[in-house]
């Protein structure tokens, strides 16, 4: 079984999309915030990192890395999925030309129910 640091568990990842998206996305933050999807929003893109950090850790892993060398790998692949999204500035809207960094928050905020991405990891 794959375990992640406290940081990464989603406790911790909540608070940070929850912060991060107060910060960077703003607009985005507040509608979540007045249509009392906030802490749903960010307790799923946690959940969704932590999943995806475990797949592809596991893959790391297994290609002989590290456990400090593939945790590091996996958060460095995940982050930018459903955390650490693009500002504003840079993207004014999520769903405006998606890119593989904020597709999968798309996803969940829109709630089309599709199975996140998998990540290969490659040699």
């Amino acid at each position: 079984m794959v375990t992640l640091r406290q940081e990464h568990q989603v406790g911790p990842l909540e608070a940070l999309a929850k912060s991060h998206w107060k910060e960077f996305r703003p607009t985005m933050y507040r509608g979540l915030l007045a249509a009392g999807k906030l802490d749903s929003a960010a307790q799923r893109a946690a959940e969704e990192t932590v999943a995806g950090m475990k797949r592809v850790k596991e893959q790391l892993l297994k290609k002989g890395y590290t456990d400090q060398q593939a945790e590091q790998g996996a958060w460095e692949l995940m982050r930018e999925e459903y955390i650490l999204l693009p500002s504003e500035e840079d993207q004014k809207l999520l769903g405006e030309n998606p890119t593989p960094e904020n597709q999968g928050l798309m996803n969940l905020l829109s709630m089309r129910g599709r199975a996140p991405r998998v990540l290969k990891v490659s040699d």
